[in-house]
């Protein structure tokens, strides 16, 4: 009896810590997974070192070339700049020194 009372415990222990662990990107895995949002269908996803941080470019396939083409996210799903797109192709300028900058180009995720 006290070794399956152990064993409960254990599994329990194990199956609580599995449950609060989360990843730092469950946020962009669930983007992966919905396959779209307001931006359009994402076709690719790159991690990258940027500003002593990693970084998360999202690539969309969108239908005009007024649209914004990419959209840049912390590790927290926070959303930091369009580096490229838009009406003139540069983004929305609030990260101009992203591609002099980036570093350590990952594939993350490719449709």
């Amino acid at each position: 009896m006290k070794i399956i009372t152990l064993l409960l415990h254990l599994l329990l222990f194990i199956s609580c810590k599995k449950d609060t662990v989360n990843s730092a990107t469950a946020w962009l895995d669930k983007k992966i997974e919905l396959g779209t949002d307001t931006n359009g269908k994402i076709i690719s996803v790159y991690s990258y070192q940027y500003d002593q941080k990693t970084v998360y470019l999202v690539n969309y396939e969108v239908k005009c070339c007024d649209n914004f083409t990419s959209q840049l996210f912390d590790n927290q799903g926070n959303s930091l700049c369009f580096p490229y797109g838009g009406v003139g192709g540069a983004g929305d300028k609030k990260c101009e020194s992203f591609d002099l900058e980036k570093t350590n180009e990952k594939l993350y995720w490719k449709l």
